[in-house]
């Protein structure tokens, strides 16, 4: 078994399953109902990413989470601490531990699995430019009634000790200003394009030019018309000889097959 991660990752790759990996916004999930599906993906054997897990919701109210939080960070090995059970902080740390947690981790499937996992706060740079899913099953406006409190996962990170929300903050602040110049620059070419081809035929030095590439181009497709039928009457005229006497064949059969028929319709009269 291949040591590190990309190798196992390439050695288990299923056969006919998509190389390239689904990316999940996370922003508006409920934490436990989007691992389960990202869970099930895994072990099937897709690649997962999960985008800006700080955005992630947990219903219930934020009092009571934290203090459901606050407790488990105090289970610990009393001789040792540092045997476990570790409390991470990061949001992407806690979503991707709830995944392994649905996961027989233990097993070389499950470890396999987790391999084509990954999760982020916030959106990094090869994942900012492709295209994000979100996942219906576990969205917080279709699955929490409209008056139900929720958590939001990077408070909650913020305040058990994570120390990097006003950095993920101000970085998110960057990409979507760079987003919406890059939106609104792609909406005015597209514009411009449209304009361009309405008013291309009114004019009449276009007009010109575009009659003569018309021209050009119909007589393009008269040339491959003529040597397309020349090519099938060079193929076909051996073959109309062959028809024409298996057509007399043909005939002379069916002659033979009604006086046959003639035959046996005499001998049951008899």
């Amino acid at each position: 078994m291949p040591k590190t991660a990309l190798a196992r990752k390439k050695a288990l790759q299923p056969v006919g399953f998509r190389t390239q990996p689904i990316i999940i916004d996370g922003r508006g999930h409920l934490i436990g109902r989007l691992a389960a599906t990202v869970a099930k993906t895994i072990l099937q054997g897709h690649n997962v990413v999960i985008v800006r897990c700080e955005s992630l919701n947990i219903s219930g109210s934020f009092y009571r989470n934290k203090l459901k939080y606050l407790e488990f960070l105090r289970k610990r090995c009393n001789i040792n601490p540092s045997r476990g059970p570790f409390h991470f902080r990061a949001p992407s740390k806690i979503f991707t531990r709830i995944v392994r947690g649905m996961v027989p981790h233990k097993t070389e499937r499950g470890k396999q699995a987790l391999v084509r996992l990954r999760a982020f706060e916030g959106i990094p740079t090869p994942y900012d430019k492709k295209k994000r899913m979100v996942v219906p099953s576990a969205l917080r406006t279709l699955r929490l009634k409209p008056r139900r409190r929720f958590t939001e996962l990077g408070r909650l990170s913020s305040e058990v000790g994570w120390q990097y929300q006003t950095v993920v903050a101000t970085l998110e602040k960057k990409r979507k200003i760079k987003a919406k110049h890059y939106y609104l620059r792609q909406r005015n070419l597209k514009k411009l394009k449209t304009d361009a081809t309405k008013n291309l035929a009114s004019k009449p030095q276009v007009a010109k030019h575009l009659a003569v590439l018309q021209h050009a181009q119909d007589q393009i497709i008269i040339q491959r018309l003529k040597q397309c039928t020349a090519q099938l009457y060079v193929e076909n005229a051996p073959l109309t000889k062959i028809s024409s006497t298996s057509i007399k064949h043909d005939d002379i059969d069916i002659t033979n097959n009604d006086n046959n028929n003639n035959n046996r319709d005499l001998d049951t009269l008899i």
